[in-house]
């Protein structure tokens, strides 16, 4: 068990947002009874497992999306369904059916494969952050959180190695933690195939870390301690 956990990836995302740093215990003079001692030490165990545990469980459903959205697009292909609105709606439906950590949700086609009219499609929704310089184009009421962006066209994503790479590395990856208009996050990608093996495409869903942080600002022991952000320590660090 300590060895699934110290390597799943929401043990890994869960430690990158805590700092490690636990304050509020009470007095020190507590810990110099063994019985309180270890009761805090089974508390502080116990509360840092249910947290990891929690964060898995929505990380798996982040992994069932991604794998819902590539089983989907390589059926349609195979039936000869190559209009854009079709997947622009697919791609739609799946980040509103996700977890709540999900923010960002798409898909990018190699040359011709899926919508086969065009060269290049990654119709791309995310959840509107309002801070200036997003791309894309705010979604009507009753969906205004949401943005749309087409990717060929605003992040030519062809060239990117959010593209390039996952396609030739052949898997599906968690991307490192990045900085993202005030926000953290984190990317499990991977490439689409279909049943001859040819590369349809890779898929890409953005998953908010700054949340996971939020959601283990709660205390960890019957004495009142509480986890820090890794964000919160580093910022007062510098």
């Amino acid at each position: 068990m300590k060895n699934s956990i110290r390597h799943s990836i929401g043990s890994r995302l869960f430690f990158y947002v805590l700092s490690g740093a636990l304050v509020g215990l009470g007095s020190m003079s507590y810990f110099f009874y063994q019985a309180l001692e270890s009761r805090a030490k089974n508390e502080i165990q116990g509360n840092l497992s249910t947290q990891v545990e929690s964060i898995e469980a929505e990380l798996s459903r982040v992994e069932q999306s991604l794998n819902n959205l590539s089983a989907t697009v390589k059926t349609l292909s195979q039936q000869k369904i190559s209009e854009p609105q079709i997947y622009k709606a697919l791609v739609f439906d799946l980040l509103q059916q996700g977890s709540p950590l999900t923010t960002g949700f798409g898909f990018g086609q190699t040359p011709f494969k899926v919508v086969t009219e065009r060269q290049w499609y990654w119709p791309y929704f995310y959840l509107d952050k309002n801070t200036p310089g997003q791309i894309g184009t705010r979604l009507p009421p009753p969906h205004e959180g949401i943005r749309y962006a087409e990717l060929a066209q605003e992040d030519e994503y062809y060239k990117q190695e959010y593209y390039t790479k996952v396609l030739a590395g052949g898997k599906n990856v968690w991307l490192e933690p990045y900085q993202w208009h005030g926000i953290t996050m984190t990317t499990y990608t991977g490439p689409i195939f279909n049943d001859q093996r040819e590369a349809l495409g890779v898929a890409g869903l953005d998953v908010n870390v700054t949340a996971i942080g939020e959601e283990v600002k709660a205390p960890v022991t019957w004495g009142g301690g509480y986890f820090y952000s890794y964000d919160w320590v580093a910022d007062r660090l510098d």
